[in-house]
């Protein structure tokens, strides 16, 4: 019996700013062969995995590092297995064909370096980066068409390093994946005792809508992070990050990063500090992911993320800002889950704790009472206001049409409680300094 048939809870928060079961544990997804015989398996460790029969050179271990890196951490997480490993695919854009320009960064942990030749046009130096990075001898192959470099690793179900710099070369996981959809659903059939979801094998755009659609319906957050260059840019509508927005998608959160793979796990580590919080108790922004760098980003940059309702992770406040692709606060998201959650439990327990609740007045105040105790646990970590306010309302039994009291059913229970919501912002502030 579904509990939706013992209490349909409803709850609709409403914010005029905005236009439009464990909650500390997080589910790493990616595509691996240590163990075949189940989909999930949960770890207190990352070292753990190694035991396990994954290497040091997985991608889902060093995810799960980053996780287990930030202090407080979660004291558990989950790694999901994808059946069908991806073929990465990234896309390097030249931008610079200055004579003497040198191209630099790292793909698969191997330095990339090139000069650029007197003469040349953007045919000729993606010719150039892609007979070197073919040379790197990295795990990839590399091809060059009219000014762009195709990447792709020559074993499937790997994941290479990129960490480019953005001056010269411009990047894009264009990654194709027409399986997180189909996979999830077993993943979280066989367990689904978690929370947040982190899928690492790729971060192209047909991954983040796969992992955004499927979260949506099923009442569990996911945390996406992109090193794609157009996301910075506010001309640019059909990106990642501009998607997500445009489908208001609610349960996802996107965070830039510079680099892709490697230990550059920003979105693993971001959402790892989160989940161990209390809900309500703190919000997404103005946090410090250990084990990640830094990004320099100017203000338009910055700008252009906020615009796109994604978050970026600089030396000047950390994590900023962490929105989910709707508009609203994943914070808001996460507290009001936990609400839902603790008040059918709640309401479920009196239920189950007591030979019956009478249809009266007295009965019909337990149950109100017991809201009501839900919402003060809401306060008492500073989700909800205590100012207004709150109430819960329930009919006299006196007003309720006997065919609802013949039925046992306890119509028109509504409660009302104010976010206590959170400070990111201070503008102006002025101040006058005198002799």
């Amino acid at each position: 019996m579904s509990l939706d048939t013992i209490m349909n809870l409803q709850i609709t928060v409403e914010s005029r700013a905005l236009s439009t079961e464990s909650f500390g544990t997080p589910m790493l997804v990616g595509y691996h062969t240590a163990w075949i015989d189940r989909l999930v398996t949960e770890y207190a460790q990352a070292d753990d995995m190694l035991d396990d029969g994954f290497t040091a050179d997985d991608a889902l271990y060093k995810a799960a590092q980053i996780v287990k890196s930030q202090n407080p951490c979660p004291s558990t997480f989950k790694v999901g297995r994808r059946v069908v490993p991806l073929t990465q695919k990234v896309e390097l854009g030249v931008l610079n064909t200055t004579a003497g320009f040198k191209y630099k960064g790292t793909i698969g942990g191997k330095a990339l370096v090139y000069t650029v030749l007197p003469a040349a046009t953007p045919t000729t130096v993606a010719l150039a980066l892609a007979t070197a990075i073919t040379a790197l001898a990295a795990g990839a192959a590399a091809a060059a068409l009219v000014g762009i470099v195709t990447v792709m690793t020559t074993a499937p179900g790997t994941v290479l390093d990129f960490d480019i710099p953005e001056r010269g070369l411009s990047i894009k996981d264009v990654t194709v994946d027409t399986t997180t959809d189909n996979e999830l659903p077993d993943i979280n059939e066989e367990d689904n005792k978690w929370y947040g979801l982190l899928v690492v094998d790729s971060s192209s755009k047909a991954t983040a809508l796969h992992i955004a659609g499927w979260t949506e319906a099923h009442r569990k957050i996911a945390t996406i992070q992109s090193a794609d260059t157009e996301v910075l840019d506010a001309t640019v509508l059909d990106d990642t990050f501009s998607a997500l927005k445009g489908s208001s998608y609610a349960r996802t959160n996107a965070i830039y990063h510079r680099a892709i793979g490697g230990v550059e796990w920003l979105a693993a580590g971001w959402q790892a500090d989160a989940l161990t919080r209390d809900p309500g108790r703190a919000t997404w922004a103005f946090k410090i992911v250990h084990g990640v760098k830094f990004d320099k980003l100017n203000q338009g940059q910055e700008t252009a993320l906020q615009g796109k309702f994604a978050s970026h992770y600089t030396e000047v406040g950390g994590t900023f800002e962490g929105h989910s692709g709707s508009g609203e606060y994943m914070d808001t998201i996460r507290f009001i889950d936990w609400v839902y959650s603790t008040m059918r439990s709640t309401v479920l327990g009196l239920f189950e704790n007591n030979q019956k609740i009478p249809f009266t007045d007295t009965g019909v105040d337990l149950l109100r009472s017991a809201i009501m105790t839900v919402i003060q646990q809401g306060i008492d970590v500073g989700g909800f206001s205590a100012t207004p306010k709150p109430s819960v309302d329930a009919p006299l039994v006196k007003t309720i049409a006997a065919v609802d009291r013949i039925n046992r059913t306890l119509p028109n229970v509504s409660w009302t409680a104010n976010l206590a919501g959170a400070i990111h912002r201070m503008t102006p502030v002025r101040g006058r300094v005198t002799v």
